[in-house]
């Protein structure tokens, strides 16, 4: 492989399983629909800059540019390991919505409204770099499950602005401006333990009679799912009643944990493909 041969493999790297990879992409995809959220934080954006509704509409342009242009992303990971890849994205989300955090907490002066609109998209545009490697890494360990694998991981980036928001609310509301901040943070906060699982991509163990592949993909779209579901619930019942931080951070921990159930299914693949695969104990020969 000539990205392997170029970028040699650290020994953090191990040998992981398909569908260990497939869940760590669910949880990048999560995080990568920062342009989900932009309403939630505009109001801030257009008190510090002291601009009207046209600009905010402008920005709101920026913004969808970024995270539709995803052309240098499916580049780099031609030539590029996911993980400089993924650190790309990170820097890119980190550096962009940095910036709209230094703006509003009033640590940097306003710039001209044009500089404002490229930080906008170069912020949103780091998220594709996540949603490329997630799709490139599972594509290439699914190659027969190809729209499945679509589907599922679209689905995880379109519930990420509910993600983002329960969070905001439980914490974080009403300050806008550390929302910006969690923004900037948390997609690489994630990403860099995950950056542990999907490596550089090429190294996935595959069962030669996974038999339950089906199943499998049928326990994570149930998840995902749930997950869906309980949002919606989350949603409706916040919109409907008077709910107390108490009860928003209680919602948030149940979420979380519901972020976790597919690993469930990656760790029993792994175990099945080990009983396929056993190790000898005790070989006749060792190496000296």
């Amino acid at each position: 492989d000539t990205q392997l041969a170029m970028f040699p493999m650290p020994s953090l790297w191990k040998e992981r399983s398909r569908w260990t990879v497939l869940v760590a992409a669910c949880w990048m995809e999560a995080t990568s629909g920062l342009s989900y959220v932009f309403s939630t934080y505009s109001g801030v954006l257009k008190s510090e800059l002291g601009c009207d509704q046209r600009h905010i509409n402008r920005l709101a342009v920026a913004k969808d540019l970024g995270d539709h242009i995803g052309l240098a992303a499916g580049f780099l990971c031609r030539i590029l390991p996911n993980w400089a890849v993924l650190l790309i994205g990170s820097f890119l989300i980190l550096g962009g919505y940095g910036f709209l955090w230094l703006l509003t907490n009033h640590t940097v002066p306003a710039p001209p409204f044009w500089l404002v609109c490229i930080i906008m998209f170069i912020g949103t545009n780091g998220a594709t770099y996540l949603d490329t490697t997630a799709l490139v890494t599972s594509l290439s360990n699914f190659s027969s499950s190809r729209a499945t694998v679509v589907g599922l991981l679209k689905g995880f980036k379109g519930l990420s602005g509910a993600l983002f928001n329960q969070i905001y609310a439980s914490f974080l509301a009403p300050d806008q401006t550390s929302f910006i901040l969690l923004i900037a943070l948390g997609p690489t906060v994630v990403m860099m333990p995950l950056i542990l699982i999907v490596g550089p991509g090429s190294t996935m163990k595959i069962s030669v009679n996974d038999d339950n592949e089906d199943l499998n993909f049928r326990l994570i779209y149930g998840a995902s799912m749930l997950l869906a579901a309980y949002m919606l619930t989350v949603t409706l019942v916040q919109d409907l009643c008077s709910v107390n931080e108490n009860t928003n951070i209680a919602f948030t921990i149940v979420l979380f944990l519901i972020l976790l159930l597919p690993l469930f299914v990656a760790e029993l693949s792994s175990e099945r493909h080990n009983k396929e695969t056993p190790q000898l104990e005790n070989p006749l020969l060792r190496e000296r």
